[in-house]
């Protein structure tokens, strides 16, 4: 969790989360969670770190996001702008995005189609770098992290630069045995087992090179390779598993971007390789999913006057994926869509935004996509009312579509309407603290569903209607007190995700019954603690009780986990050395996120960091 996001009136520079979600939710991880957080994955970070709620598959396996009671595909993930959800899944696994790779985290709550296309019907997820001040540095990390189950995790960093050429380099290698211990529910004697095949390993890469080529200028190159080789582990219901899963990724992008007092140019273009293996030898299974993307996006922003802005674009995808279960022939995905926005400041208290887009070339069916927002700030800035009402959308992905046998090439995309209304509270003398609450509501058509037909395949449909509703707490406070520095930041989130119509005789029991794997009540909290160069983090996140099946007779039990972290900085002139342990599931809480997923009780980790900095002065 961190600060909720103040957005400015007029930037021509800024990100597009923070220039066009007004109305919207937004806000940023704290600094000092993502700088205690290096060993972890994505996913990890946010179910601990915020009210969304992450559904993974035990250590190792996969984690998607489901954004206020929305499902995996409706939250996207973008990098460097844009977006790297798979499209053949049409979802993005964060078990797969060291936070080490992370220098800004920005959560977008709520739908924004409008800004960012298609499957942001819940939310979306920013991975930000570092904008480059193009001036003389030298800057090294490194750490590494050992731990319990077999655990080994090491990072490093390298971040050189002048007034011309900023060059920052990291790399990533993570491994664990997962060979931990845990009560298996399945069986009658409820016996104590250690979990097998069950080892990960990963490694990444990433580079980035930013040019200055004039006076608020510059060109960029980024490129994002990770390979990770997977053990799947058996469900408690099974004996044994020898199946095993090798993703790599290869994400190459380039940008441009000019800002000038009264106008800004950003152009950026990527291409994008995925490739996934399954192999389970145990029931002579293979598979190979290989996938190429190519993606472009061009937008002009231009202040008009002191009280209105605009900006006017285009971005355009193409995605090939070769697969056995696709038939003999490689099958293909073109979009192409325009889009605008204005943000208009009539006073100084009241700031206006509507954002729309056009999608083509799916189905021939053009979808349009319109977004207000606003937002006011009323008894002196103690408090900003905000508003938003948008259309929002989600196009199936490849594997709806054309997966043999299965696939449904007569799909609709989901259309969604969502509305958000909220407020923040803030003192003006209280910089880093406030109170945000917002209500929500979404109503999706067209909600896609697979399900067994009358000869046992499964299929994709477009079978109901969606309502989820709910709201939210988010309250983040920093202050110090004589020599310590406190962060206190806590989330709540209350939703409900029930179907209010439905489209086939068989669904209609199902009428008002809230969704699989969505629990209605999720929560974080924590506090960090900081006295010269010691850090104290504790955090405690609850997840609610989840149904698993669709007539909600079965259910999971809600659960609590509470980690928590001390590191303590050592500096010699312009070098650091820091140590660091961290304990996990605290309370060694016993529970199942998916169920018959073995989970880890409690369990440790110990490790190093070191720093090395060169400027001018320091």
């Amino acid at each position: 969790m961190g600060d909720t996001l103040r957005l400015p009136a007029v930037e021509i520079a800024a990100d597009r989360p923070f220039l066009y979600s007004v109305g919207n939710s937004v806000s940023t991880i704290d600094s000092v969670i993502i700088a205690t957080s290096t060993g972890n994955n994505l996913g990890e970070l946010l179910a601990q770190h915020s009210s969304l709620f992450i559904k993974t598959y035990g250590p190792g396996g996969s984690s998607t996001l489901s954004s206020r009671g929305t499902e995996a595909r409706h939250t996207s993930v973008f990098w460097n702008g844009l977006s790297i959800s798979s499209p053949t899944l049409g979802l993005s696994d964060l078990s797969l995005m060291p936070v080490s790779f992370c220098d800004k985290i920005v959560l977008v709550r709520g739908g924004s189609s409008a800004i960012n296309g298609s499957s942001s019907i819940g939310g979306s997820v920013h991975l930000l770098s570092q904008s480059p001040d193009f001036t003389s540095k030298q800057l090294y990390q490194a750490s590494i992290e050992t731990g319990s189950f077999g655990t080994l995790n090491g990072s490093a960093t390298a971040i050189v630069g002048n007034g011309l050429v900023e060059s920052r380099t990291q790399l990533f290698y993570g491994a664990s045995k997962n060979n931990f211990k845990y009560i298996n529910r399945a069986q009658r004697d409820r016996p104590t087992q250690e979990l097998k095949n069950s080892a990960t390993s990963g490694f990444g890469l990433m580079q980035d090179i930013r040019f200055r080529t004039g006076d608020g200028q510059y060109a960029g190159i980024s490129a994002w390779y990770q390979t990770a080789i997977r053990e799947i582990p058996p469900l408690m219901t099974d004996p044994s598993s020898e199946a095993i899963q090798r993703d790599s990724s290869l994400r190459l992008v380039g940008n441009y971007r000019v800002n000038k007092e009264k106008w800004g140019l950003h152009l950026s273009g990527g291409i994008f390789f995925e490739d996934q293996r399954y192999d389970d030898p145990e029931f002579n299974i293979q598979g190979h999913y290989p996938v190429k993307t190519v993606l472009g996006e061009a937008e002009w922003r231009k202040i008009l006057n002191e009280k209105l802005n605009i900006s006017i674009g285009g971005s355009m995808s193409s995605s090939s994926a070769t697969f056995k279960e696709y038939g003999s022939s490689s099958m293909r995905r073109d979009l192409l869509s325009a889009f605008a926005g204005a943000k208009y400041q009539p006073i100084t208290r009241l700031r206006i935004q509507l954002n729309i887009r056009q999608e083509f070339l799916y189905g021939d069916k053009p979808i349009l996509t319109p977004q207000m927002g606003m937002e006011l700030d009323l008894l002196k800035s103690y408090l900003t009312l905000h508003a938003s009402v948008g259309r929002n959308y989600h196009i199936p992905s490849m594997n709806d579509l054309y997966w043999i046998p299965g696939g449904n090439p007569d799909l609709e995309p989901e259309d969604a309407i969502n509305m958000e209304l909220g407020m923040v509270i803030r003192h003006p003398a209280m910089d880093h603290s406030s109170l945000a609450l917002n209500t929500f509501t979404t109503t999706t058509d067209n909600w896609i569903r697979w399900q067994p037909t009358s000869n046992g395949i499964y299929m994709p449909d477009n079978l109901r209607k969606v309502e989820t509703k709910g709201g939210e707490a988010i309250l983040n406070h920093r202050f110090e007190l004589g020599k310590f520095d406190f962060r206190i930041s806590a989330e709540y989130s209350y939703v409900m995700s029930t179907m209010v119509e439905a489209y086939h005789k068989h669904e209609a029991p199902l009428i008002g019954k809230q969704l699989m794997h969505i629990p209605n009540h999720k929560a974080a909290a924590g506090i960090s603690i900081k006295k010269g160069k010691s850090t104290v983090v504790i955090n405690h996140a609850y997840t609610g009780s989840r149904f698993i099946d669709s007539d909600n007779n079965a259910w999971l039990d809600g659960f609590l986990l509470a980690d928590a972290r001390f590191e303590h900085w050592f500096h010699i002139n312009r070098s650091a050395l820091g140590l660091n342990i961290g304990v996990f599931n605290f309370w060694d809480s016993k529970y199942e996120i998916m169920p018959f997923r073995p989970t880890p009780g409690r369990w440790i980790t110990a490790g190093a960091k070191f720093k090395f900095h060169k400027y001018p002065t320091l």
